[in-house]
């Protein structure tokens, strides 16, 4: 059984990386600001919330949830155990997956 998928070039990784700068440099800033906002939106919905929390607090400290109007009635729990967190005025009761507001 022979091999049917041909290189066309020697570097991969560089032609794409040449091929994303390209993109990158052809977008004006909006365009860049949304790409941008959808790539994280899209990597922090796959954090739980504990995650995204003590990412938040690792990086930015407790401020940030005051700053962003963002109530956190309980500290986050080890997984398993309830907690209730208060959400731009919505509550969540982990590990339930919705909001109830």
């Amino acid at each position: 059984m022979s091999n049917n998928i041909k290189n066309w070039t020697n570097d991969q990784s560089g032609l794409a990386e040449k091929y994303a700068e390209f993109v990158m440099d052809s977008m004006d800033m909006k365009t860049m600001e949304q790409f941008v906002l959808i790539h994280f939106t899209q990597q922090y919905t796959t954090y739980s919330e504990e995650e995204l929390i003590s990412e938040i607090r690792e990086y930015y400290g407790d401020e940030w949830f005051d700053d962003n109007d963002v109530e956190l009635t309980e500290t986050p729990q080890r997984p398993g155990r309830l907690s209730k967190w208060h959400i731009g005025g919505c509550v969540r009761a982990a590990p339930v997956p919705y909001y109830i507001c």
